[in-house]
């Protein structure tokens, strides 16, 4: 779960890196901000769930 909470402040700063560097539409960076949050999100689920499957084994 500690490796999904670091992956927001990268996630972030790539973000800020990005829309500095591009030259982009308002609309492709909400969709760039919002795949970069739904993997971040979608790793912290797969932790948990993968950490309470091994918290039941034992």
């Amino acid at each position: 779960m500690i490796r999904g909470l670091w992956g927001i402040p990268y996630a972030s700063l790539l973000y800020l890196v990005i829309y500095w560097l591009g030259d982009l539409t308002l609309n492709e960076y909400q969709i760039i901000a919002i795949i970069f949050y739904s993997l971040v999100l979608l790793d912290i689920v797969y932790n948990y769930i993968k950490w309470k499957k091994d918290e039941k084994e034992i």
